[in-house]
C-alpha cells in the first residue's frame, strides 16, 4: 500500500476538478483508522451491539420523539412510504435523535479510509460523491460527521445524500 501523500497525488490526478474542493493540505486522521479497526458492528456480538445501540433510555426517547414529531413523521410516511418506526429507529441509533451528529471533517475521514481501509474503493467513491456535494454547493467544504464519513441526523453516506436527498 502506498503512503498517504502518494495516494492523494493519484486521487487528485484522477479527479482534478473535484480535487480543487479538497482541503490543502489534506491530512489523514489516525483516529479514523483506529475507529474503523474496532467498529462495533464487526467486533461485538449481535446481542451486545443491540444492547449498546438500543438502551431503554433511547427507546423511551424514541416514544417521546414519536409523539413530538407525529405530524412530520406521518407526512414522511405518506409522501415517501417509509414507516415512521423505521425513520425513528435510524434516527435514534445513528445520532440519538440528533444529539451526536459527529464532529469529524468528512472529506478528511473519507480520504483516510479511501487510502487505508480494506474497503478503500468504496470510500474513494464516497469521497467523490462528497466532493460533488461540495462542488454543487449542497454542503460546505468543511462539513462534519462520523468517523466513517456519514453525516446528518440519520448519518447518510455522501452517495445516498447525492442520489436521494430532498431539499438539499
Amino acid at each position: 500500500m502506498s503512503d498517504f501523500a502518494t495516494w492523494e497525488r493519484g486521487f487528485r490526478a484522477r479527479h482534478p476538478a473535484l480535487a480543487a474542493h479538497l482541503p490543502a493540505p489534506l491530512v489523514p486522521l489516525p483516529e479514523v483508522a483506529e475507529r474503523a479497526a474496532r467498529q462495533g458492528e464487526f467486533t461485538l456480538s449481535a446481542a451486545r451491539y443491540l444492547a449498546r445501540a438500543m438502551p431503554a433510555r433511547r427507546i423511551g426517547r424514541g416514544r417521546e420523539m414519536a409523539r413530538k414529531y407525529r405530524e412530520t413523521l406521518e407526512n414522511i410516511e405518506a409522501r415517501y412510504r417509509v414507516p415512521a418506526e423505521i425513520v425513528l429507529a435510524i434516527w435514534g441509533v445513528e445520532t440519538d435523535f440528533g444529539t451526536t451528529l459527529g464532529d469529524i471533517p468528512v472529506l478528511a475521514a473519507l480520504a483516510t479510509l479511501a487510502h487505508g481501509s480494506p474497503r478503500g474503493a468504496c470510500f474513494e467513491a464516497e469521497l467523490v460523491a462528497a466532493l460533488h456535494l461540495v462542488a454543487e454547493g449542497r454542503v460546505p467544504a468543511g462539513f462534519t460527521g462520523s468517523w466513517a464519513g456519514a453525516s446528518g441526523h440519520c448519518q447518510f453516506m455522501p452517495s445516498a445524500v447525492r442520489d436521494h436527498a430532498v431539499g438539499l
